[in-house]
This record gives C-alpha cells, sequence and structure tokens, in this order.
C-alpha cells in the first residue's frame, strides 16, 4: 500500500512546491542530552510575531505539513499561540519533544489545537538509562506517561531512541513494548555532528562491534533481506532536503534540512516564499545528484549505504565526500546483513569486513576488529580440529 504522504510529497515536488517545513523554535532545554546536537542551549530564539509570520509565509505558498521542535517546544510561553495559527491554516502539525511536560490536561489541549502527531525521545524501557542519558532524574517516568495521555486523545505518538553505551541492550525491549501499544518506535546508533559544526559529540557513540550488532537486531525486527549486487550511483537526488522541505534554525537562517546546517537565507530579512523560490543556495542543493558523490562509486558497502548529505557536510564540509559516521554505519550494517543470510554453522567462520578499504579514515579500528576476529576463528577452527581428532 502506497503511503499517503509520500503521494502527497511526489504531487508537491512534480510542482515544485515545499511539502515540509521544520521550525526549531528554541535552543532552550530543561534536558541536558550527552548527544544533543545544539551547541548553544542558552538563546531563546525568534519572537512570537516572527514565528506567526513565517506560518503565514508557509501557508501563502501552501506548505503542506510543519514540525515544532526546539530545544524543548513547552518551554516556550508562547507556543499555544504559535499552534493556534498553524490551526488556522489547517497545516499537518507534528510536535517534537521530550514529553516531560505533558499532562492529561496538556495532551486534551494538544488535540483540541489540531495537533496530528508527536515524537518523543526515550531512550530505555528501564528509567536507569534514560535518566543518565539526559541527565535528569524522574524524566524516564514522566516522557513514559505522556505516550498514555497521548494516546487516550488518539494523538498519533513515535518515539526515537539513539543507541549508545548507556542504553546498550535495552533497545529491543523497548521497541517491543511501544509495538504493542501501537506506537511507531525507532532505534538507531546515529550520532550527529553539532549544528555549528564539530564532531567531538561522536565520541557518545557505539563502538563498532557494538554498532554491528544494533545493525543485527534492527535488520531482525523490521524482517529485511540482504541486498545483492551493487547499485549503481544514479542520476536521482540525494535525499529531499531542500526539494521538498526546508529548516529553520532557532537564528532565523533557513536551511535544507535539521541534519544539514547550511545556510540559504534568513527569516529576519527574508520571506519563506523568497527563500523557497529563488535562494541560489538551494539551487545549488537540488542539483545536486547520487552521482556526485565522491569516491563511493567503487566502495563494496554502498548498497546498504543511508547516505546524508547533511552529516556529510557537517563532518567534512562538502555535502557529497564520505563522511566517517556514515561509511561507519553501512559497513556494520553491510556486516549484520551478512550475519543473518548465514546458518548457525557457518556464522562462527565469518567475518566479512574487506581489508581493501577505500575509506582510509576507519583503517585502525577495522583492522583491530578483524584481528580480534581471525584470533576468534583460528581458535573455534583449532577447538573443531581436536574434537574430530579425539571422537
Amino acid at each position: 500500500m502506497t503511503n499517503p504522504y509520500s503521494q502527497i510529497v511526489q504531487r508537491y515536488i512534480a510542482q515544485g512546491k515545499l511539502a515540509s517545513a521544520h521550525l526549531d523554535l528554541t535552543y532552550r532545554c530543561d534536558l541536558d542530552c550527552v548527544h544533543c546536537y545544539l551547541d548553544d542551549r542558552t538563546k531563546p530564539g525568534p519572537d512570537t510575531e516572527t514565528w506567526l509570520r513565517v506560518i503565514d509565509e508557509l501557508a501563502e505558498i501552501d506548505c503542506f505539513s510543519v514540525t515544532l521542535s526546539g530545544g524543548e517546544v513547552f518551554i516556550r510561553k508562547d507556543i499555544w499561540q504559535i499552534l493556534g495559527r498553524l490551526q488556522e491554516h489547517r497545516f499537518y502539525v507534528r510536535v517534537k519533544t521530550h514529553g516531560r511536560r505533558i499532562r492529561p490536561e496538556i495532551a486534551k489541549k494538544l488535540k483540541e489545537y489540531g495537533v496530528h502527531a508527536v515524537d518523543l525521545s526515550i531512550y530505555s524501557l528501564s528509567p536507569e538509562p534514560h535518566n543518565k542519558i539526559v541527565r535528569r532524574r524522574g524524566a524516564h517516568e514522566d516522557s513514559m506517561k505522556a505516550i498514555e495521555y497521548l494516546l487516550e486523545h488518539d494523538i498519533s505518538v513515535k518515539v526515537n531512541n539513539v543507541v549508545m553505551p548507556q542504553n546498550f541492550g535495552e533497545h529491543r525491549a523497548l521497541h517491543a513494548v511501544l509495538s504493542q501499544k501501537g506506537v511507531t518506535s525507532v532505534y538507531e546508533g546515529t550520532i550527529r555532528g553539532f549544528q555549528g559544526g564539530g564532531t567531538e559529540v561522536y565520541d557518545v557513540g557505539l563502538c563498532l562491534p557494538d554498532l554491528i550488532q544494533l545493525e543485527s537486531d534492527r535488520i531482525q525486527d523490521a524482517g529485511r533481506k540482504p541486498r545483492t549486487g551493487l547499485p549503481v550511483l544514479s542520476e536521482s537526488r540525494q535525499c529531499g532536503a531542500g526539494v521538498f522541505s526546508l529548516y529553520v534554525d532557532p537564528d532565523g537562517d533557513v536551511t535544507p534540512c535539521v541534519a544539514w546546517p547550511m545556510a540559504i537565507g534568513n527569516i529576519m530579512n527574508q520571506s519563506m516564499g523568497e527563500i523557497w523560490g529563488t535562494s541560489s543556495q538551494l539551487e545549488e542543493v537540488r542539483d545536486i545528484r547520487q552521482s556526485d558523490r565522491e569516491g563511493c562509486n567503487g566502495c563494496s558497502y554502498r548498497s546498504n549505504c543511508s547516505y546524508c548529505p547533511g552529516m556529510a557536510y557537517i563532518e567534512t564540509g562538502s555535502p557529497t565526500a564520505p563522511a566517517n559516521t556514515l561509511c561507519r554505519t553501512a559497513q556494520a550494517r553491510a556486516t549484520a546483513l551478512k550475519q543473518t543470510a548465514l546458518d548457525a554453522r557457518q556464522r562462527p567462520f565469518f567475518f566479512p569486513i574487506a581489508k581493501n578499504k577505500t575509506n582510509a579514515e576507519n583503517a585502525r579500528d577495522l583492522e583491530e576488529l578483524l584481528r580480534d576476529s581471525d584470533e576468534d576463528i583460528a581458535i573455534s577452527k583449532n577447538d573443531v580440529e581436536t574434537k574430530r581428532k579425539t571422537a
């Protein structure tokens, strides 16, 4: 069955229209998540009148959906005024929040204000890992209760979970419980670089063996099958960033996507219609194709690569260059897919990451993992041979 939203997006693309806008209303937040991509959480963001004007401008160019996030959106005292203006224009509205401020009366009010969906970030089924990641006591209980309050008012709920060492091993249990409740659950190991540039935050991510295990878990939960063959890098677009969607940060900078902090305009001195219709930087973004990716054509992992030009831009300064974090995830996914295709007899002797890698940045941790695996395989083979001789 075709996703109705995908059908709408395709119509918007065909007509050159903006389908989706993501507005980060503020940098401020009352949590302190270890992996947060906002490197300055002190600025309040544009005032009420500015955001109301932006919403009116989005309506003028027939934008379909608006996502509100932060920081924490419910820190803003004008959140209901902003939601009210969105309701007047009959946007499809999604709100991203940590959920701690959602009580039964707030959930009821969100429904009354026409909010269709709410995204929450929850990192574990048990409280301790989650609270350690957000660095606030009691946060887990509040966010879990928010799910129930929202579901009671028929608001669609999605839970996003970034898996790190603190919550590794809890992701599948949380996923199972949420799925039983009818909540969309997504977990992944990708850590985003800072919005202002810089990748120091990568240090909180998973080691490669755990990332491989995580990708294996994702494959099993999604029921995916291993891909075969290497796709040709085509003339299709990299993604929808700047093609049918835009992001506005709390400084007013407009970028192709929340993950791609390259300013193409600013709401303080330009209208959304002007930026969407006349930005030369945006035209350059739209012209980028899969075939423009540098150094990817000979990579044996590209069939399993979820390439993101925004993450490449943060890490390398170019939206078409290989990025370490993307390459690493592709390698982990390829490994996990291959392992799931093997039977129990074959699995202990398999380690597929090739030594003739083209991405030199990954060489050290890959070679270390290869050495460990080779030693394990040699031990396993010796054990089998010893048992065969003594049988």
